[in-house]
């Protein structure tokens, strides 16, 4: 787990630097900074060896499926944004590791874009500090549609807010071809087209309606229950235990919104009192969908990112000495985000690592080379490890890398052009570990 708490530090270092500059050369140093630190969250999400995150496996299926040719116009009409992307990366005789790469790249961007459109550049460094803590182990590594559906969804929302429609239309209509779940924000963006929010009464009628559907809400998930898209969810399927400081996120959420809303409401813009709205909503899907941990969460992440620009809100209105300390407590809370979601994570490793504990039979299962050595025959936390003998030739790559796993021109030269039985290959192994290995492959 080092290596994830190296790029915590990175980026907190990376965040705070600019906080020592004036104002007006913030400006000129904050570019400079935080693109090296995009470059390598980028490689670090682009890179990562199919043990990392329980969702890499089914996504490389998914690759290969796409790859061979297979899918029906229905599988496109699901996931449109990963087909294409991934047909595209087909084109390029490219392999899954690539798309990784566009989607992680395409998430923290659309999640800096955020950062930019919703706070002056004092509140900057802070917010994308956050955004990392809350967001990256587990969207940008692991739910991939998600983490680049959610910032276009507050894209979006914060465009229809600036009247905008235009705009918000085609961001709402591209984070619902990542990850259908963009829904949920449909009737918050019918909200900010016709007139944003304007009195605290809306939060009475929300708790109401939040009451109601409660009430409901049983009847309503055995109705939904054999829906292909939401059973994983309902079912339990989809397992998020592994985070377990949510509790705390839970309660921070509410406090601060309470605090805003009762002491702060008549403060702050009529921008920001629509983000506190938006933050408040996602917590009331909780509430409403707290006999599924999974729905409830799944669902409420959507508004995520206006969690974070609400706990920025007080910032922007309290005074000198209190702003200190309240950052010093986001720092901490942080802190605390993002060991919580190394908790669903495995220890992580790149596919050009020969220090990998999967050695080299991670690489071999990718290029259809033999080099495991020994490695591809032993047992590990991971489970037993194919040689290439034990692979059908027919599933072998014919045109893959052929040098040292830890050589990495060679390996980035390999990333940019795998060849399909490559891929299929690498879909055969891990389909050979035990499941128990990799957790829930389900992808979000």
């Amino acid at each position: 787990m080092v290596l994830y708490y190296i790029a915590y530090l990175l980026v907190l270092f990376g965040c705070m630097l600019p906080l020592l500059f004036e104002l007006r050369w913030r400006r000129v140093v904050i570019p400079f900074i935080f693109a090296a630190v995009f470059l390598w969250l980028v490689l670090m999400a682009g890179l990562r060896s199919p043990f990392v995150d329980r969702d890499y496996p089914s996504y490389l299926n998914w690759f290969s499926t796409i790859r061979s040719g297979s899918l029906s116009v229905s599988d496109f009409a699901k996931d449109p944004a990963f087909v294409a992307i991934s047909a595209f990366v087909v084109f390029l005789h490219g392999t899954y590791a690539m798309v990784a790469t566009l989607f992680a790249a395409l998430a923290l961007f659309f999640k800096w874009k955020v950062g930019i459109v919703a706070n002056d550049l004092r509140l900057l460094p802070l917010f994308l500090y956050l955004e990392f803590c809350r967001f990256f182990l587990v969207q940008d590594l692991t739910t991939i549609r998600a983490g680049v559906a959610i910032p276009l969804v507050t894209l979006s929302v914060l465009a229809a807010l600036r009247n905008r429609r235009v705009l918000s239309f085609g961001l709402l209509l591209a984070a619902l071809s990542f990850h259908a779940s963009a829904a949920l924000a449909i009737p918050i963006l019918c909200v900010a087209l016709f007139g944003g929010i304007k009195s605290r009464k809306a939060f009475l009628y929300l708790a109401i309606g939040a009451t109601i559907l409660f009430i409901l809400l049983k009847g309503i998930l055995a109705n939904l229950s054999d829906l292909a898209r939401l059973a994983d969810y309902l079912n339990g399927n989809y397992n998020v235990s592994g985070i377990s400081l949510l509790s705390v996120y839970f309660l921070f959420r509410l406090i601060m919104g309470a605090i805003i809303i009762i002491h702060l409401w008549h403060r702050i813009s009529s921008e920001d009192k629509f983000i506190v709205f938006s933050s408040v909503v996602g917590l009331a899907l909780q509430i409403i969908l707290s006999s599924n941990e999974t729905l409830a969460l799944r669902s409420s992440e959507v508004f995520g990112i206006f969690d974070v620009l609400m706990f920025l809100i007080p910032l922007k209105v309290i005074r000198a000495e209190t702003r200190l300390m309240y950052s010093c407590v986001l720092v901490v809370l942080g802190v605390l985000f993002f060991h919580s979601g190394t908790k669903i994570m495995g220890p992580y490793r790149t596919l050009l690592s020969s220090s990998d504990p999967c050695g080299s039979a991670s690489m071999a299962a990718f290029t259809g080379e033999e080099g495991g050595g020994r490695r591809s025959v032993e047992k590990s936390e991971f489970g037993t490890f194919l040689s290439s003998s034990e692979i059908p030739q027919e599933q072998r790559d014919s045109h893959s890398w052929n040098g040292s796993p830890a050589d990495p021109l060679g390996g980035l030269l390999w990333l940019a052009g795998g060849s399909p039985r490559g891929l299929r290959q690498s879909a055969y192994f891990l389909a050979r570990l035990p499941s128990k290995s990799l957790g829930s492959t389900r992808v979000g």
